[in-house]
């Protein structure tokens, strides 16, 4: 709580110190400090409360030592918005000069910056020198386990503090001379423990070894401390695991839908309102297009193939035709540069995306996202899911006209396997990090920015 009160007291502080300096400068007074004053607890507020949703003041994420000026622009740009919302719904804003609401905006992220940095440093300080009270944890296993537990994880940067191991015997064969090294074993780390009084026994154990766990559980249940189990190495690859009981049945839960259904509402909502608004003001634009396809060469204006969608379902993609051929099928020859197949107006839509406008009308059906993975052709999906193992789960979510592998990129003919894996580690990034607000920052880079279409051909 100390550094969430730091924080707000840097951010009431900056708002009379700007306001006063503000009015200094323009109006030689220190104009209504009381003001900025309840300004500035109105805006801790809003830039606490998905602070401390999100556990970002918990004494772990200090000790990693590991500075985030992109999340703490957005909880701050987060709070300025909802502050001017706020304002502008009770009619107050206009009781304030948008000059100084711009110096405390631009003063407040300087000063929340400096001051997170600060802290960090406090807090590997305190962790150094042993002042920060972090859990006390025994260890409990074989030597060349806990060697390789202590080898992978360190300790210090979590907030735990070994006071104590325990090594167990080693020893595979099932005899009752086995057994009675086990129980000897386990009896001598039963009574170390017991001595330094740990807040926790960490056994490192494989999860396969039943008989030493349970050994190992029942003798440690005499002692006043939490007793855990330590991770598999297959946990690592997971970042949201819990525990689910149903009925009698306790399940180790490892993968959670990448959207939640409001997300995903949320997500339609956005998709629907703005692929509705952008149909209707482009449409004086898609027919000059058919137009000139029409003028250019013989075929039709719209170019449909079949695209793996959500959950791998089969659907048509629309895209102004910009080719002489309309390849749909087990064989489909991706575009190169200078591609002979590519019409002269293609190769203008090809190089600012012009071509992919249609697939509005495959958002407002449901079939795709504004922003999602790429769909690719069926026989590619095919080809590159043999090489990627898991390339398959950018169909968990739907695909998109843009998305962060674009903007990276990662656009045009995959030519190496290096630019394969580029994309597909860009489209598993965007799934498991959504928000309305990335899809938001891909849209405008999409429009943008020039290097968008750098590989566009």
């Amino acid at each position: 709580m100390i550094a969430a009160g730091a924080d707000a007291a840097t951010i009431i502080l900056v708002s009379v110190g700007t306001g006063i300096l503000y009015h200094k400068f323009a109006y030689q007074d220190a104009g209504p400090v009381a003001d900025y004053v309840q300004v500035g607890l109105m805006t801790a507020l809003l830039y606490l409360v998905p602070c401390l949703y999100r556990d970002e003041y918990l004494v772990t994420k200090h000790l990693k030592f590991d500075l985030r000026p992109a999340q703490i622009a957005r909880y701050w740009t987060f709070a300025f918005i909802c502050l001017v919302i706020i304002g502008f719904l009770t009619k107050t804003s206009v009781l304030y000069s948008r000059g100084w609401l711009v110096l405390f905006y631009a003063a407040g992220l300087v000063s929340l910056l400096c001051i997170y940095a600060l802290r960090l440093l406090a807090f590997e300080a305190a962790n150094r020198l042993g002042l920060i009270a972090g859990q006390r944890l025994f260890l409990v296993g074989t030597e060349a386990d806990i060697r390789e537990f202590t080898q992978r994880y360190n300790l210090l940067t979590l907030g735990c503090r070994i006071v104590g191991i325990g090594y167990l015997a080693r020893d595979n064969r099932a005899t009752s001379d086995a057994a009675r090294q086990l129980d000897q074993s386990v009896d001598r780390a039963v009574a170390k423990a017991r001595a330094v009084d740990p807040d926790n026994v960490l056994l490192i154990a494989p999860w396969s070894n039943q008989a030493t766990i349970d050994r190992c559980i029942d003798a440690f249940m005499t002692l006043p401390c939490s007793i855990s189990l330590a991770p598999e190495r297959i946990l690592e690859r997971f970042d949201q695991i819990s525990i689910e009981k149903l009925g009698p049945i306790a399940s180790l839960h490892l993968l959670h839908p990448p959207m939640s259904g409001a997300a995903t509402a949320i997500k339609r909502a956005f998709d629907i309102a703005c692929s509705a608004l952008l149909l209707v003001l482009l449409l004086p634009l898609f027919a000059v297009i058919a137009i000139l396809i029409k003028l250019d060469s013989p075929g039709p204006v719209l170019f449909r193939q079949q695209r793996y969608g959500f959950n791998q379902k089969s659907f048509l993609i629309y895209k102004f035709r910009t080719m002489s051929t309309l390849e749909d099928g087990a064989d489909v020859r991706q575009a190169t540069r200078n591609d002979s197949r590519v019409t002269r107006i293609g190769h203008f839509m090809r190089r600012w995306s012009i071509d992919e406008l249609p697939q509005i009308l495959n958002v407002l059906k449901g079939d795709m996202s504004l922003v999602g993975p790429r769909p690719h052709a069926l026989a590619h999906d095919r080809a590159w899911s043999e090489k990627i193992g898991l390339y398959a789960r950018r169909h968990n979510v739907k695909p998109g006209i843009t998305g962060w592998a674009q903007i990276n990129g990662f656009r045009g003919g995959i030519v190496a396997d290096d630019q394969l894996r580029g994309r597909i580690l860009c489209d598993l990034y965007y799934i498991d990090n959504w928000s309305i607000w990335l899809d938001i920052k891909i849209l405008f880079a999409t429009a943008f920015s020039k290097g968008v279409h750098r590989n566009a051909y």
